[in-house]
């Protein structure tokens, strides 16, 4: 958790205080170029920084209830600091069906 430690910290803490749910297993994991991304039951991912090493890229990033593109013009230096909280699954497409060669994301996983 590098980029918003408070923020998902009060985000964490306010599930456990109100909907008085206490995390089992929570993991950072950093996944490479990926495809989707499988939320299992009693779990919530939140998505919360993405890198892209190509200057010119566009990905939308879907889940259930939301959608997201992130590109160019709405990045800063190809990195997003946008949390997106998913509790289903989570796919990644590009402009053209096909995602870029080179990009990352880090993810927090929460099992309850």
């Amino acid at each position: 958790m590098k980029s918003n430690d408070a923020l998902l910290s009060h985000m964490v803490n306010r599930n456990e205080k109100y909907f008085h749910k206490l995390a089992k297993l929570i993991t950072d994991e950093r996944i490479e170029t990926p495809t989707e991304i499988n939320v299992g039951p009693n779990e919530v991912v939140y998505l919360h920084f993405f890198h892209s090493n190509v200057p010119d890229f566009s990905i939308e990033i879907k889940t259930a209830t939301d959608s997201i593109t992130l590109d160019r013009k709405n990045t800063f230096n190809q990195d997003s600091n946008t949390i997106l909280r998913a509790l289903s699954n989570i796919t990644f497409t590009g402009s053209s069906s096909t995602l870029p060669p080179d990009f990352y994301i880090q993810i927090l996983r929460i099992q309850y």
